[in-house]
């Protein structure tokens, strides 16, 4: 397969489609079911592995971790180019724990990112939730924008097959 033969998506386009973690898994689904190409080094699965592993953080918290003090200060742009213009920083390497290495099948990925769904669907609107590292404090429907934004940042580099 090659790229003539795939719809690329924009994160604009996906970020219209993701309306919560239901629809990401939905788009998941198809792009399994039809097919894609990896356009940059994590197919499916590993997107997949590393949405539910950031989605379970945020149900249970991060571990400690050293932020920059420069960190500290970029909060309130990074929480505005995330949480109101829906995007991320691209060229940023995962965090170790957030990596998701080696992914034996997709299917594994995908179920990951189901379960870890349908957890953080369970979770009441008014429920405390733990900090992000990067952007801090963050209530349940901040953090369902941060996934929906995190999931169009990854997904939009694999290209659904169309032919």
């Amino acid at each position: 397969m090659s790229l003539a033969d795939c719809k690329i998506h924009s994160r604009t386009d996906l970020l219209a489609r993701f309306i919560d973690p239901p629809t990401v898994v939905d788009w998941a689904d198809h792009l399994l079911e039809v097919g894609y190409e990896a356009r940059l080094r994590w197919n499916l699965g590993q997107i997949c592995r590393h949405l539910a592993s950031t989605m379970e953080m945020s149900r249970r918290g991060f571990p400690e971790m050293k932020i920059p003090l420069m960190l500290k200060f970029v909060r309130p742009v990074a929480r505005f180019a995330v949480l109101t213009l829906g995007r991320m920083p691209s060229g940023m390497p995962a965090p170790p724990m957030l990596d998701p290495g080696e992914v034996g099948y997709d299917s594994d990925g995908l179920r990951l990112l189901k379960r870890e769904t349908e957890l953080f669907q369970q979770i009441r609107e008014d429920r405390p939730m733990p900090p992000s590292p990067l952007l801090g404090k963050l209530t349940k429907p901040q953090w369902q924008r941060v996934h929906m934004v995190h999931a169009a940042h990854h997904l939009r580099w694999l290209a659904e097959k169309t032919a």
